[in-house]
Order: C-alpha cells, then structure tokens, then sequence
C-alpha cells in the first residue's frame, strides 16, 4: 500500500486454532482512508519477533509495542477467533483523567504520569485546591510542557470529593465520552488504570475498584465497609460487597455522569445510589489495592482526621439511602409480604380505652 499507518489499539494475546503458539493482532488505521483498518499479526516465538499478516505495509513509524492510544475500536466476536476483528466506533468520544490534589507535592507528578501513560486516556484535568506546598507549582510545569495537562487552581480547600465534581464537570464541557478517577495522593501504575478505561469501551457506565475481597476473613471490616455493603443490599446490589465510589480508581461513562449529574460525584455513595437506581451498568472490573496506602495512623491530628473522615462517609451514605427511599418508597421498595400494622393511637388515648385494635390494609409501601 505505500501509506504511513498508526496502531490505535492492541488485540488480546490470543492462541489461534490451528496456530499452534500465541498471536497478538493490531488493528491500524490507514491516514487518509476513513473506516479503513488493517490486522497486523505478531507471532511470538517467531525469529526476528514480527511477522506481519494481510500483505500490510507498515512505515517507520509503527513500533513493535505501539503508541499508548485508544481511538474507538472495539473487539468483534468472542473468543480467539473473534479477536481477529475489529470495529470502529466513529462517534466515540475521548477519555480524560479527573484528578483533585490538595498538598500532593511528592506525589502529583507521577500520578500525572501514569494517567498520560494509560492506554485511552488523552488528558487529564487536574484541580488545584487549597494547597500550600509546591503542588500547583509542579502542576503548572507539567502543563506547560504537555498540553495534555490542564490545570485549575483553587486557593481555598473544596473539601473532601468535591474535586471530583469541577474536575468532571469541566471535562464534560470540553467533550470528554468517559472519565477516569484517580486520587493524587499515590501513584497507581498505568496497567493498573487501564482496565476501567477498557471497561468502559466493552460498554459498562461505571467501572468500579474492587475491593471486597482484600477484606476477605477480617474479623472487623469497620464502619465504612459495614456501611457501603449494607447499601449495596438496600439497592438490590448483593453482589458488589463493599465496593463503590468512595475508593478510587473508578470509570465513569459520559452518560452515568450525566445521568447522575456532576454535582452528586461530591457524595459518591449518593451517586452510587443513583447510578444503580437508574439502570446503569455498574460493576467491578478489577482491583487496585488502596487499603495498605491508607491504613491508620497513630499520629494523633491524622487519627482526628481519619475519624473526621469516617463521619463525613457515612453521612454521605445516610445521603444516598435518603436518595434511595424518595425514588423507591418508606421500604426501599422492599415488599412487606402481608404484614399488617396497627394503626397509630390518637393522641392521648391509652390501651384500655383504644377498644378493639385498628389494623392498617397496607403495608408503607403499599404491598401486601
């Protein structure tokens, strides 16, 4: 063909039947030709490590690993043979990091880092707030040399999550299909991010860090934990255990954003809630152990605020239950199966003069 090409997404290594030894394929889109794609085959084991399939020609340009890009291609089929094609989606929208960082001089940069690095992520939006160490300083140089960065300063404290909202919103407004949630606080590697951005390409809303089975056989999961489970339960959601949007990383598609606006991001048991009630595909797609960075400290002013923190949570979940009984009824939607109640004494009235009992015909909620 003579034309320049560019790798806009890796194929799943793949034993292919009748192949004998693992095959990753790379679809690649021609420059200039719209829709067109091409499958490049890399036969590991064979001698010089490539082997291109389909009569491709690839310019200098193409590398063995590829640019870290996702530009809206998505497998087609299942199993190995279905790996062998691709499809583009046209309309897909580009995904961008939201970062909140408030005196995270030592960590900002490589947070940053690994975010740019991760497979599908062109940008990241990065909230300044209430910092007086070198963040936005360090914050600043970065954008300065990688446009990718953009930064917004705040110099009052937004409190806790609310980063994640202006972050988000601001994102939004510059076209983004699909937000990454990541904390400055520490460094998660870019091949641990990338599993809730591809999440969201296979068409799941809400990409959510797993951690219910880190705690596995503790004797005490604490109140948090106790909190998050009990609501997944109250909405119907037994199956994700403790996990939600309180732990970072987490994924979220241009329409959960929209559906539960980028205000309840602030509550992210609220928006939780709100994700699940709507009929959002929610669901944990891959662990990331943010327990151990996080674990008590004896330190008096940092075990006051990890208390402090503790309140505000489950607050936020008290929040989202509330969401949920307005949406769902008294009972969460949860049927009384046939009990009937005693209706309420008038005031002032005593047992003995209340006469023959008053028995309600419906449970709050209006089921039998």
């Amino acid at each position: 063909m003579g034309e320049t090409v560019r790798v806009v997404e890796f194929g799943r290594q793949a034993v292919l039947h009748g192949h004998g030894r693992p095959v990753r394929y790379w679809a690649v889109r021609v420059e200039g030709h719209k829709g067109l794609l091409i499958h490049i085959r890399h036969d590991f084991g064979v001698p010089g490590g490539r082997r291109w399939g389909a009569g491709s020609e690839v310019s200098d340009r193409q590398t063995s690993s590829g640019p870290p890009a996702y530009d809206g291609l998505r497998p087609v089929g299942s199993g190995p043979a279905g790996r062998r094609g691709w499809t583009a989606s046209p309309d897909r929208k580009p995904v961008f990091a939201c970062v909140s960082a408030l005196n995270e001089e030592r960590t900002v940069l490589g947070v940053l880092r690994e975010a740019l690095r991760c497979p599908g992520v062109e940008g990241v939006f990065l909230v300044v707030n209430g910092s007086t160490d070198r963040t936005a300083e360090f914050a600043r140089r970065a954008a300065a040399s990688d446009p990718r960065i953009k930064v917004r300063e705040e110099p009052e404290p937004l409190g806790h999550d609310v980063g994640r909202s202006v972050a988000a919103e601001w994102a939004l407004a510059e076209g983004a299909g699909g937000l990454l949630f990541v904390d400055a606080d520490f460094v998660v590697p870019a091949g641990d991010l990338a599993p809730f951005v591809r999440a969201l390409g296979h068409g799941v809303d809400v990409a959510l860090n797993g951690l219910t089975r880190l705690l596995e056989g503790w004797p005490s999961r604490g109140p948090v934990a106790s909190a998050q489970t009990a609501l997944n339960a109250f909405l119907g959601r037994p199956d994700l255990g403790l996990d939600g949007l309180v732990a970072v990383p987490h994924a979220l598609s241009r329409r959960a954003v929209e559906t539960v606006g980028p205000a309840a991001l602030s509550v992210p048991p609220l928006a939780h809630a709100l994700a699940v009630m709507s009929g959002l595909e929610v669901r944990v797609v891959h662990t990331v152990d943010v327990i151990t960075p996080n674990r008590p400290s004896e330190d008096r002013p940092r075990a006051r605020r990890r208390e402090e923190m503790v309140e505000l949570i489950l607050g936020d979940h008290i929040e989202a239950v509330a969401a949920l009984i307005a949406r769902r009824g008294p009972r969460g939607g949860f049927p009384g199966h046939g009990r009937r109640r005693l209706e309420p004494r008038p005031q002032g009235s005593s047992p003995s003069s209340a006469g023959r009992m008053r028995l309600s015909e419906h449970a709050p909620d209006g089921k039998h």
